[in-house]
């Protein structure tokens, strides 16, 4: 039975080999042990306490990073002498070159920034692929307020984003209705596109039509961060693979909860919550003081990461892969280097392998969950999209009733698939196509090479034989 998790690799006489996908073997406890001892992992602590029996670790990371990056990321406030066009203070710690460089490298007029080529400054798009009622939404939006940005919500244009980044280029995007943005047409379709654009553009000029009787608007400094949220079954609706390829999935950081997943309750009782919330509220303003450029010990970082995953990945998934290596990377190595508790002044930190280690282990559990939630999208329509939809839910379907008894008969999938809209015919040829693509063994107690659902046979689904993202 072929294994999906030994993924195919082509050499030279095009005949295929295999080698383990060693990033999915990466566990939420590993995660903990990684972030432990970072200011990361005394956000995580805190915000697991609002959750019984356990906390959803997809979760909380992925708003914990969220405020690490809105904590990180703010424009310098340097100030230029309109008189002589010179700056008040020579920014010597940014850059040095002339000043220049700012236009050509908006980074460099960031307060902190990671020394990357044009440099790396420390935004993130979050994206939480849950089920409705897990909790996706972001909480503590006064922590963000608090460290001086301005949240712009799912009613706003591209257009919205920009006159807020006029205003206050410290902005958080919060989409908490994913799904509709990527199904959209017309201005959600600009919208996705921005979005697409803002991620590390840093600045934006627009030239408006004479019509508008409008100055060009021009943000010198902007990167914005982003929390979206969508259920899975939306995103396998609403996303196209194409928009891997395209960009917009590969600047997110994905959290992903299945229905199985997402069997906790939350914790409205907290006693801690206030006194916990006062004192992130208080290091996160410390973090934000930071001022300077980080170092990489290691040039070649992206390379160490993204080389021994690229020939055994999913070939949809290399933007993403690549996305991750080159940028995220040293971003979540920067909240690793900044320790559980801050004083008074939080001194530079000196970014040191051990970091990017540590954040190779929590950026192998984002890829595989990114693997999860994207690896079912398809660019197919009509009829064949249905097919594959009806696939999937029918490998959901066996995987449920497979907790009670992992021998799964016909008549147990007849009476499990009220609503489903399937008729017998069709239950056995979704079922035998699973057989040729190896997702089930059927066997029977007097036939034997069975090769297809028979009367009185049994199925097991092969779940390390499919896909991500099916489940």
């Amino acid at each position: 039975m072929k294994d999906n998790n030994l993924l195919p690799t082509p050499t030279v006489d095009s005949q295929e080999t295999t080698a383990p996908a060693f990033w999915r073997s990466v566990t939420d406890a590993d995660v903990r042990q990684a972030i432990s001892g970072s200011y990361l992992g005394t956000i995580c602590h805190v915000l697991e306490k609002n959750y019984t029996p356990s906390a959803p670790l997809p979760l909380i990371l992925l708003q914990s990073m969220l405020l690490m990056s809105v904590a990180l990321t703010h424009k310098h406030d340097y100030l230029m002498d309109e008189e002589n066009g010179e700056w008040d203070e020579q920014p010597s710690l940014l850059c040095d070159g002339p000043e220049e460089s700012f236009e050509l490298a908006p980074a460099h007029l960031s307060r902190l920034y990671i020394n990357t080529g044009l440099g790396n400054v420390p935004n993130i798009y979050a994206l939480i692929v849950a089920p409705s009622g897990a909790g996706k939404g972001l909480g503590n939006l006064h922590l963000i307020k608090s460290l001086g940005y301005v949240e712009v919500t799912n009613g706003s244009s591209l257009e919205g984003v920009k006159d807020a980044a006029i205003m206050n280029p410290h902005v958080l995007i919060s989409l908490q209705e994913f799904g509709l943005l990527l199904q959209g047409k017309g201005y959600k379709d600009t919208f996705k596109k921005g979005l697409t654009d803002m991620f590390n553009a840093g600045c934006f000029t627009d030239a408006l039509s004479a019509r508008s009787r409008k100055e060009v608007r021009t943000v010198e400094w902007f990167y914005s961060s982003v929390y979206a949220s969508v259920q899975p079954e939306v995103l396998r609706a609403a996303g196209r693979s194409l928009d891997i390829a395209q960009g917009i999935f590969s600047r997110f950081l994905i959290g992903y909860l299945s229905p199985q997943d997402a069997e906790y309750d939350f914790n409205p009782c907290n006693p801690d919550q206030l006194r916990d919330l006062q004192k992130l509220q208080i290091g996160l303003c410390r973090i934000s003081t930071l001022a300077g450029v980080v170092q990489v010990p290691n040039a070649h970082y992206n390379t160490d990461f993204s080389g021994p995953i690229r020939p055994l990945i999913d070939k949809r998934m290399i933007p993403v892969l690549l996305r991750y290596a080159n940028e995220y990377l040293p971003r979540i190595a920067l909240m690793l280097a900044i320790p559980s508790t801050v004083g008074d002044v939080v001194e530079l930190p000196e970014l040191t392998d051990d970091h990017f280690q540590r954040a190779t282990t929590v950026l192998h559990r984002i890829l595989t969950m990114a693997e999860a939630a994207l690896g079912s999208l398809t660019d197919l329509e009509g009829r064949s999209r249905l097919q594959e939809e009806n696939l999937g839910k029918m490998a959901r379907l066996l995987k449920r009733l497979s907790i009670k008894n992992p021998r799964i008969t016909m008549a147990d999938i007849s009476r499990c698939s009220s609503g489903t809209g399937w008729d017998s015919k069709t239950r056995e040829g979704l079922l035998n196509e699973m057989i040729q693509r190896g997702w089930i063994d059927v066997s029977h107690p007097t036939l034997e090479g069975v090769e297809k659902v028979v009367k009185g046979c049994s199925i097991t689904l092969d779940k390390g034989a499919l896909p991500p993202g099916v489940l």
